[in-house]
């Protein structure tokens, strides 16, 4: 009978059970509920199951909990074998590997970040960097980056993500495909330019008179980020009060209603990205 590794209840059906791989390659157990609200499979200790089904492609000697669960990573190998068979057939150009340092930033966004092109052919590219590129995101090079002229012509355009995928070392790779300047315009929703900061937050979910703490780690005129201790679900509601001591809200506290628009699970806590819907600021209340 399988076991979830994150809630611990165990469940008779293998359907309602699936196989997670965290960051250290190690093969874990969570129930469709703990995988929707988000529990990241990083936290849990994994159980003595032998080797790594999915890269032996074979039985393990000891089953993991079931042999449901090892059906299951055979059939994920088998469905990333298909995936790379496609990729190959549908991709125009080969790709050739190496090795080039880029600075590039999100668009509508003055902040760089740093990266590693891996392979590059003239329809797309593979990146690794220490910061998360979602899917439909659009990053725009640095022209003054110290590179010959063919490939300064090259990442002059910029690309949209098409897909991510998490290292083992705790960076990122993705996969981008380069587009034309015009259809960048709109591509990405920040309007506005966030700015650091840490202030406390109290915020409570949807429904719930039960008060959470988070920490703002940034913020700006449309929205702002937490960090948080639980993770949230995309598109939740949230009631929220900051508790500012410089700026704008130096002598009251900012309060409003915003939606989550995408959490992030980290290996201490989760990031919670959310836009303002509707705030104000009240006046602080004084203990007599």
């Amino acid at each position: 009978m399988p076991t979830c590794h994150a809630c611990g209840q165990d469940y008779e059906s293998s359907g309602t059970i699936l196989l997670v791989r965290n960051r250290a390659q190690q093969w874990v157990l969570l129930c469709r509920d703990c995988h929707q609200k988000g529990v990241s499979p990083d936290h849990l200790a994994p159980a003595p199951a032998g080797p790594d089904p999915v890269a032996s492609a074979a039985l393990p000697a000891r089953p993991l909990d079931s042999f449901a669960a090892v059906g299951q990573a055979l059939r994920l190998l088998r469905a990333r074998r298909h995936q790379a068979v496609v990729r190959d057939r549908t991709r125009r150009q080969e790709r050739r590997p190496v090795e080039i340092a880029v600075r590039f930033r999100l668009s509508r966004d003055d902040v760089v970040h740093t990266g590693t092109v891996v392979d590059l052919s003239k329809n797309g590219f593979r990146i690794v960097t220490p910061r998360r590129l979602e899917k439909g995101q659009v990053i725009a090079f640095d022209g003054h980056m110290p590179l010959p002229s063919a490939l300064l012509a090259l990442f002059r355009e910029s690309a949209e993500v098409r897909r991510e995928e998490p290292l083992a070392d705790g960076r990122w790779m993705a996969g981008a495909r380069f587009m034309q300047r015009q259809a960048t315009d709109g591509a990405n929703r920040r309007r506005h330019r966030r700015h650091p900061a840490s202030f406390d937050c109290l915020y409570a979910r949807e429904g719930s008179t039960f008060l959470s703490f988070a920490r703002v780690c940034d913020m700006s005129q449309g929205g702002m980020m937490l960090y948080a201790s639980e993770p949230l679900v995309r598109s939740e509601p949230l009631h929220f009060r900051v508790r500012g001591e410089t700026g704008s809200f130096a002598s009251g506290d900012l309060v409003g209603e915003a939606t989550v628009l995408r959490v992030i699970p980290r290996q201490t806590h989760h990031e919670i990205g959310c836009r303002f819907d509707r705030t104000r600021v009240e006046p602080r209340r004084v203990a007599p």
